[in-house]
């Protein structure tokens, strides 16, 4: 049916019939494959000789300029090779999003988001041929398409791992508007969605570029800052027959990209960070206080580490000696050890029995 590019009537008509015996994955396969031929095919400039003439197909970038001129409030016409070209290009994207009967101009740039592997180029040639649509909300979910980019649209999954054709993208979905970002679907932010979706560092980056304020906005579902979002595990498409069969440098890569992430939302804003750290600081038991004071420097900016005093105790550790310098800290270290025990003991919370207070027992009592 598409090899003979019969109407787009025609098309629905044979979809809806063979739909009936194909298994529905393999159609969507299908048709998501059909689309990035079909695209392809109408903004590649093909030259051909017609009667003695040389011609070009680039359905795309006619359209464009007559989508331009009419914005502008100018006229223009294109083909109707062009416009057949535009209705099937329609078509597909409603059809491999599983939105079959939406293929409205002012809902298309959704649809195309809601296929994971909608090609970069098509998302920026919609957002280019239809501007105004990124400011558009589905009547049906209340999602912006940056809402739906970062809960959907995943190329990498077809690919396209280029760290420019993110930013490319996400500036044409935001184009600049900080008013974007702040925006909510199902009460969270776009970053929420992002990270949740496990989309790549290269893809949420923009969204902190715009307003670095959403990197301390908690999630209003787990009350989890985003930080804390990205080190919750990440979703995956594989099933566990599949995750077993994954390469272990292919995991270690993964943590490495999650471990990016949380760096990046920290650095951005490390707001969160310095407020739960002063918090825990005066909440902080006297044994928990003491213990870390050897290994941190506590001040105005929080926690610090010293790494002098942090390789005095790993010395300590393999030589099974406590040096010098060590042994006033540890002489009260001991004492508050014991001191949190009684302390237990008085309330009943030790459920044990009485232990002797000598060397041989701190380690029962810590």
């Amino acid at each position: 049916t598409f090899a003979s590019q019969y109407p787009v009537s025609i098309m629905k008509r044979v979809i809806r019939v063979t739909s009936k015996a194909i298994p529905s994955s393999l159609m969507l396969h299908t048709l998501r494959q059909e689309l990035i031929n079909h695209f392809t095919s109408g903004v590649v400039s093909n030259s051909h000789e017609t009667s003695g003439c040389t011609s070009s197909l680039a359905f795309g970038k006619d359209l464009l300029q007559c989508y331009r001129i009419k914005r502008q409030g100018g006229e223009a016409a294109v083909t109707a090779a062009c416009l057949e070209w535009w209705e099937k290009l329609r078509f597909l994207i409603a059809y491999s999003s599983c939105r079959f009967d939406d293929d409205t101009e002012d809902k298309i740039l959704h649809a195309a988001l809601t296929n994971p592997q909608s090609p970069p180029a098509l998302i920026e040639f919609l957002c280019r041929l239809l501007p105004s649509t990124k400011y558009e909300i589905d009547a049906n979910t209340g999602a912006l398409p940056l809402h739906v980019a970062c809960v959907y649209w995943d190329p990498v999954s077809g690919g396209d791992q280029n760290e420019t054709e993110y930013v490319r993208i996400l500036n044409l979905l935001t184009a600049g508007d900080f008013t974007l970002v702040q925006s909510r679907y199902k009460e969270r932010l776009a970053v929420h969605h992002a990270i949740l979706s496990g989309k790549p560092l290269p893809f949420i980056r923009p969204l902190l570029a715009l307003d670095n304020k959403t990197a301390i906005a908690p999630d209003p579902v787990t009350n989890l800052f985003p930080f804390q979002l990205a080190a919750c595990p990440r979703k995956t498409r594989r099933s566990e027959a599949e995750q077993d069969r994954v390469p272990s440098s292919t995991c270690e890569q993964f943590d490495t990209e999650q471990l990016n992430l949380i760096f990046e939302l920290l650095r951005v804003n490390p707001y969160p960070i310095s407020i739960l750290t002063v918090c825990h600081y005066a909440e902080m038991s006297p044994l928990t206080r003491h213990t870390l004071l050897w290994c941190y420097d506590w001040g105005f900016s929080g926690w610090k580490l010293n790494n002098k005093r942090k390789d005095m105790i790993r010395l300590a550790i393999e030589k099974g000696k406590i040096p010098e310098p060590m042994k006033s800290w540890w002489t009260k270290l001991k004492t508050l050890i014991w001191r949190a025990y009684n302390e237990l003991d008085a309330r009943g919370q030790k459920g044990m029995r009485e232990t002797p207070q000598t060397h041989e027992y701190l380690l029962h009592a810590a």
